[in-house]
């Protein structure tokens, strides 16, 4: 955490060797990037100025981070614990695996936005070509990476959205084509996620943002609340699992350096994984600059 604060933003020549980059020069209805010598750049890293032009504020911005980094990924973190060691004393090691993921995810979310934003790149791509590549030949592959990740995410998003309305609407009664699998999914990719994945900007996203981490606080107060009552326990409401679907503990000893925890850090870096957005959310920052972006990804994040 203290990293976020203290450190300054890298030196744009320090991943410029060689290189001609790029920066951003306002106009008159917009900007336009306006090449910038190598040589021109200062000798030691020195901070960007805080500019205008966002409207996010803080807060919200940091709000939209957290509803980011709090998908699915992080309720099938428990299948992570349990590919690790079925022992309960394994959720020790498995909470320090998962904050590492944390620290470092944020501290690289971090570093995406301050560096495109110093080099004058609207995405993880042009700051690619920008910094690394200047022919822009292996930006292609960098870009189809991204765009593979994205596909990903959106298919495996609408895969739980599709079975969670399959089920919802075959309990209140419906048959047929409405409760199938296939109609839920189709119906939800043409509905709520098209228009939002065409959306140029997450800030109209904040409100719902800050609904879907009340509502992920509201379901672990209600589970701790089941536990806490004994609606688990032998003999309780919801005590009577399916053998597929009931824990199974052993008191095997736990080994954190196997190839089973890599399941674990695999689940809690896709969690994690907001980079895609970060030099969204570091032009739509209000008063923008490598300090308050630091702020915002240590609260998102923390």
């Amino acid at each position: 955490v203290a990293s976020f604060l203290i450190t300054p933003p890298p030196s744009v020549s320090a991943f410029n060797r060689g290189h001609a980059i790029s920066r951003i020069s306002p106009l008159a209805g917009g900007y336009r990037r306006a090449p910038l010598p190598l040589r021109s750049l200062p000798a030691s890293p020195t901070p960007s100025p805080r500019r205008e032009g966002g409207t996010q504020s803080l807060p919200s911005s940091a709000i939209s981070l957290v509803k980011y980094c709090l998908g699915m990924g992080v309720w099938a973190l428990p299948g992570g614990v349990a590919a690790l060691s079925h022992n309960p004393s394994a959720l020790l090691p498995a909470s320090v695996l998962i904050a590492a993921c944390g620290i470092l995810s944020g501290y690289t979310f971090y570093l995406t936005g301050v560096v495109c934003d110093a080099v004058g790149a609207a995405g993880i791509g042009e700051a690619w070509d920008s910094t690394v590549d200047s022919t822009g030949r292996s930006g292609r592959l960098v870009d189809a990476a991204i765009c593979a990740v994205a596909a990903g995410i959106c298919l495996s998003y609408l895969i739980v959205m599709g079975d969670a309305v399959s089920n919802v609407l075959g309990g209140i009664g419906a048959r047929g084509l409405l409760a199938s699998r296939g109609a839920s999914i189709i119906a939800i990719a043409a509905c709520p996620l098209l228009p939002l994945i065409s959306l140029g900007s997450p800030v109209a996203l904040a409100p719902v943002s800050a609904l879907g981490v009340l509502s992920n606080v509201a379901i672990i107060a209600f589970v701790a609340f089941r536990l806490a009552v004994g609606a688990y326990a032998p003999g309780g409401r919801f005590a009577g699992l399916a053998a597929s679907a009931a824990p199974v503990f052993s008191s095997a000893p736990v080994v954190v350096l196997q190839p089973s925890s890599l399941v674990l850090v695999s689940m809690a870096a896709t969690g994690y994984l907001a980079h895609l957005s970060a030099p969204d959310f570091y032009a739509n920052l209000g008063v923008a600059s490598p300090q308050r972006f630091a702020v915002m990804s240590v609260l998102g994040y923390g």
